[in-house]
């Protein structure tokens, strides 16, 4: 007698979940695309990385590998060249991405603009620990 009680609630959670199923909408809402091998038909962009030295006077050298670009004097003048080159190489299907390197006399104000005209216009930056030495 107390096996049939068992069998009748156990018979009873089955037909509840099995409503609950049948009730429950099954509709997908979202997608999430999973990378393919076939070529969708766009560039892959790659990172340019360009080194900015910046000197203890205002001044800013700017530096791709081992050749300097250009040399600035002021921070209005930097970030025209900085927006300039940014747009030269996204032409070009790369990524600029700015490695700030101040000198141990810069002023960091001077390093916080440079920071703040990179997310001004969306330009990836990255700072120099290594030039960086906190005591």
């Amino acid at each position: 007698m107390r096996g049939g009680t068992i069998i009748r609630l156990i018979d009873v959670v089955l037909i509840i979940l099995l409503g609950f199923l049948g009730i429950t909408d099954f509709e997908v809402k979202s997608q999430i695309k999973l990378p393919s091998s076939a070529d969708s038909g766009q560039k892959e962009i790659k990172q340019q990385f360009i080194f900015l030295d910046i000197k203890s006077d205002n001044r800013f050298e700017i530096i791709n590998g081992q050749n300097t670009i250009k040399q600035v004097e002021g921070i209005e003048a930097l970030e025209n060249l900085l927006v300039q080159l940014n747009n030269y190489y996204l032409q070009d299907y790369k990524q600029m991405i700015l490695v700030i390197e101040p000198n141990l006399e810069t002023m960091i104000q001077t390093t916080v603009n440079v920071m703040d005209i990179c997310e001004k216009h969306q330009i990836l930056k990255n700072l120099s620990y290594s030039e960086v030495e906190l005591e």
